[in-house]
Order: structure tokens, then C-alpha cells, then sequence
């Protein structure tokens, strides 16, 4: 099925020139699409410690072809589905391409940090053609917008009588993080004391225990686990949530930790080539 990793080390097997980068979020993009039915997934050879108590059947089964993937990337390319472009909803001035890899894991495209910008509505409904219009000014002017925020936010309402400031988003890369650093004893030592306070999170009265008991599996689908005030939120955000992240970070760290792969793999996955570092 799956090759061991003492068989099988693309470092060791595959020309460093061959080799590509992409962020953790593309590479769980891929992963979410692939048609892994076929193979056998053993959740008991996941982690050291057991998760099924915290982690649904889909989240382990996931988890574990992450892991896979990272040990033998040519997995992925055995089971995958072709990345279509994303569709353009003309909501965001940033949308609507397709994802791209990196020839050098110092790629600046590859490190910065996520930025968009919401299309206002009085733009939205003026048509594609204000749409564009506003698209532009804004890539154009973005040199502006991260030297002085708000002489920007003057130009871009005066250029297009805006009446409310567009909504914007930052977040870190997810190429980047501060536990990339840390070493693999450190990162278990994580991973199992949050193990530790979930539990006791659990058990720490019994109307919890029965409400995570009922609803904890599926956090994502209820309602109740958007209120910061209910037990299901905490569940959801600082128990499943960064146990999932930790674990990722742990397989990246263990078995590939500049996400390497194939440029050839990327190719057929749909990916597009980075023109910041592979030249135009």
C-alpha cells in the first residue's frame, strides 16, 4: 500500500531541483480533495496516545493521510483530484485564481502574510466593470495602503465616493509559525499536555461531560459552538482545534518539514508555477 519511511526518503531519491514549496493550507486543500477510499487507514498507528475521544472518524482519517503524505508525497499524486481554478464570487479583491508553488522556500510570496479586501457593496452593484475598476486601484495602490493606512483608505473613498470602509483581512501565512522552531520532544510534550487539559476540561463537571459527550464530535455542524460563552465553543477552538494544528505541525516537522514536493506532482495537482521566484 503505502511505502515505509525507512524505504522511502525523497530527499535522498528525488534532484533538489526537482523539488518545490507550498503553504500548509494548500497542501491540506489537496489533501481534502483526494479520493482516499482505497486505502486502508489504521487510526490506532496515528499518534502515540489515542484520539478518538476528542477527534471524530473524519477528522483522524484526515489527520492520517496528512501524516502519510508528508512521509511519501507520491501518495498524493496515486489518489488526487485536479485543483480547478477557484471561482470568482466578486466579493474580495483577491479571488478567483489557482494556488501556486515555490522553487525557493524563501519565496516572498510563499512567507508573507494573507491580505484581502472586500468588494463594497456600492461597487458590487455597479457590475464587473466598476468591479475591475476597483480591483486595480486597489493592487496598484497597495504600496500606499502598508507605508500609511489611512491616506490610503482617503484615496480609495475619495476615487469611489464610498460611504463605508471596506472590510479587510490579515492573517499569518500559513508557511510561518513560531512553533516551526521548537523541536519534536518539545512538540509532543504540547501535544499531550493539551491531551491532559482537555480531559480534565471534560470532566470538570457533568453538564459538560454529557453536552461534549452528545455534540463534541461534530462541533463544526452546531450552532451552540459560535457562542463564546458555551462549553462547545471552547471544545471546538482550544481543544479540537489546536490538537488538530499541533498534530500537523508535528507529521510536517517529523516527516517533511518544508513541505517538498515534486514540481512535476504540483504540475498535474493544477498547481501554477510562483512567478515571483520561477521567473516569468
Amino acid at each position: 500500500m503505502m511505502q515505509s519511511n525507512d524505504l522511502y526518503n525523497p530527499k535522498q531519491q528525488m534532484p533538489h531541483a526537482d523539488l518545490s514549496f507550498i503553504t500548509k493550507s494548500n497542501f491540506i486543500n489537496v489533501l481534502t480533495k483526494l479520493n482516499y477510499s482505497k486505502y486502508a487507514i489504521n487510526l490506532e498507528d496515528l499518534y502515540m496516545k489515542k484520539l478518538q475521544h476528542i477527534l471524530s472518524i473524519p477528522e483522524l482519517s484526515l489527520l492520517y493521510i496528512f501524516k502519510e503524505a508528508c512521509k511519501d508525497p507520491d501518495l498524493i499524486f496515486e489518489c488526487y483530484k485536479r485543483i480547478e481554478k477557484n471561482k470568482d464570487t466578486k466579493k474580495w479583491v483577491y479571488e478567483g485564481g489557482v494556488p501556486a508553488y515555490h522553487c525557493n522556500a524563501g519565496c516572498e510570496k510563499l512567507v508573507s502574510d494573507y491580505w484581502n479586501m472586500e468588494i463594497p457593496p456600492e461597487i458590487e452593484s455597479k457590475g464587473d466593470s466598476a468591479i475591475l475598476r476597483f480591483r486595480n486601484f486597489v493592487i496598484k495602490n497597495r504600496y500606499l495602503l502598508e507605508n500609511d493606512e489611512q491616506k490610503f483608505i482617503l484615496r480609495l473613498s475619495a476615487e469611489f465616493f464610498l460611504k463605508n470602509t471596506p472590510k479587510t483581512v490579515l492573517s499569518n501565512n500559513s508557511g510561518v509559525s513560531d512553533i516551526d522552531n521548537i523541536c519534536l520532544e518539545d512538540l509532543e510534550a504540547r501535544i499531550n499536555s493539551l491531551l491532559i487539559n482537555a480531559e480534565k476540561f471534560r470532566n470538570k463537571d457533568q453538564d459538560t461531560k454529557l453536552k461534549i459527550a452528545k455534540l463534541g464530535y461534530g462541533t463544526h455542524k452546531v450552532k451552540e459552538a459560535s457562542d463564546p460563552g458555551s462549553v462547545l465553543f471552547t471544545w471546538h477552538n482550544i481543544y479540537k482545534k489546536d490538537l488538530k494544528n499541533l498534530l500537523c505541525h508535528y507529521f510536517r516537522i517529523k516527516f517533511n518539514p518544508e513541505l517538498e514536493f515534486r514540481g512535476d506532482l504540483l504540475d498535474n495537482l493544477g498547481f501554477l508555477r510562483c512567478k515571483a521566484c520561477h521567473g516569468k
